[in-house]
């Protein structure tokens, strides 16, 4: 298959940015993101920037994973093409691909994966605060998306699927490496810009990453559709960023 699409991501520090942003706007057509993190990754957008308040508007409550890494405060560079000649290190690639996930877990497997003792260290407590009014609208996001599920499944495989990136159940296995897949439908996943940038799973050389409900809306990718997600720095390093 010929990867069509394609983006590199990169985590800036605010004097870095600075020094970059005006060499940048000056060569490229450039877009903040104006609603969620994910906006950057759109088809027609040559270089976008996630600044950290992007992390509290309409994702609120999975921008706490940003805010309780060691990423909190930092700037996220997307761009089209490589930027690496501007200084800029290199965090992820993302390119369509055509994987086809070998298994995916049922409900009591999902229960299993959120009982994990990483899941459970990591995740934020806001994380698990949904409101009514948020339940609603996700809901209607996964119907949108073709999953009937009730609410309180969809937020189960929501957290499963994040779980998986941390201490991974459902993987691949390419020689000595591990790679770990997204374990459900679009509308049933949420917050793929997690692993899309490597807050969660950056010690993983490669991912396969489904576009959650957000990146389908509001970016235009594939719903239900696998990207490879490749960081070969974040590998080399051995570190997890939570």
């Amino acid at each position: 298959m010929i990867n069509q699409y394609v983006r590199y991501s990169y985590w800036a520090g605010s004097e870095e940015f600075t020094r970059l942003a005006k060499v940048l706007g000056s060569r490229f057509d450039t877009c903040p993101a104006q609603k969620v993190p994910c906006e950057p990754l759109g088809q027609n957008i040559q270089v976008g920037y996630v600044f950290p308040e992007a992390w509290d508007l309409l994702c609120r409550r999975q921008g706490s994973w940003y805010r309780a890494a060691s990423l909190a405060g930092r700037i996220l560079v997307v761009s089209s093409i490589d930027l690496g000649e501007y200084g800029l290190e290199l965090e992820t690639v993302i390119r369509d691909s055509d994987f086809e996930p070998p298994l995916l877990p049922n409900l009591d497997q999902r229960l299993e994966l959120v009982r994990g003792s990483r899941y459970n260290s990591m995740r934020p407590s806001e994380w698990e605060r949904v409101s009514e009014q948020e339940k609603d609208g996700i809901v209607r996001q996964a119907r949108a998306l073709g999953i009937r599920d009730p609410v309180d499944q969809i937020l189960l495989s929501r957290s499963a699927n994040h779980a998986n990136f941390l201490e991974p159940q459902y993987y691949l296995r390419r020689d000595s490496e591990i790679i770990p897949y997204s374990i459900g439908k679009s509308g049933n996943v949420c917050s793929s810009c997690l692993e899309f940038f490597n807050i969660i799973g950056s010690e993983f050389r490669t991912k396969m990453v489904v576009p959650c409900a957000g990146a389908v809306l509001y970016a235009g990718m594939k719903a239900n559709r696998y990207y490879e997600v490749t960081s070969t720095a974040a590998a080399a390093s051995g570190k997890d960023r939570i």
